[in-house]
């Protein structure tokens, strides 16, 4: 059953993620954290058993998501780089591999590597980065997918977030899934994957 936040728990959440903008705007992108109502989109379509990676975990509100929908904390890879948000996340999922890294150099030792997950969901700030280095990004995140896999993506504007050109001759399928109005600011919702070769 679904365990909702108090409003102390909420408010202390809100004020940690607050201070982390603060000291890093660039890297967190928001002042506050997502709504559960844009936790809900961005998780949607995840079945238990596969595996999760997700990226820019904050203060766990995808995390939580995930969990209620069923995912095990253990099939779960949460990359923080904001040492401030890990014990937060330790707490509410001590058996998920947490990561307190940086995504970027992740993200390419996995697909170099050949680490692969079902699905992505990341919260960070793709507009934020600089193009070549944004795009290098999605590039090791698709490498990383399994097949049917996809990346959902959380953005605050009605751009693409993620560059839709094609990536190691294979076709990138993006397209907005929803605009979630319940969410500060409003939310939209973005889900990637590969399409066919060229």
């Amino acid at each position: 059953m679904e365990q909702q936040k108090t409003p102390l728990e909420s408010l202390r959440n809100a004020a940690l993620f607050a201070r982390a903008c603060l000291s890093s705007p660039a890297a967190v992108g928001s002042i506050i954290p997502s709504s559960r109502y844009s936790a809900e989109v961005m998780t949607e379509g995840v079945k238990p058993g596969g595996t999760v990676l997700e990226l820019g975990a904050g203060t766990g509100v995808f995390t939580k998501a995930l969990l209620d929908r069923g995912v095990k904390a253990a099939d779960i890879v949460l990359v923080e780089r904001e040492e401030r948000f890990v014990p937060t996340l330790r707490e509410m999922a001590p058996d998920a591999e947490l990561l307190n890294d940086d995504a970027f150099a992740l993200a390419k030792e996995w697909a170099d590597g050949g680490q692969r997950f079902d699905v992505v969901v990341s919260g960070l700030p793709f507009l934020n980065f600089p193009k070549e280095r944004a795009l290098e990004l999605r590039n090791d995140l698709l490498r990383c997918l399994n097949p049917g896999g996809w990346i959902s993506q959380i953005t605050y504007g009605p751009k693409s977030p993620i560059a839709l050109a094609p990536v190691d001759g294979m076709n990138v399928s993006g397209h907005r899934t929803k605009l979630v109005w319940r969410n500060l600011p409003p939310a939209h919702i973005w889900r990637y994957s590969l399409g066919v070769a060229n």
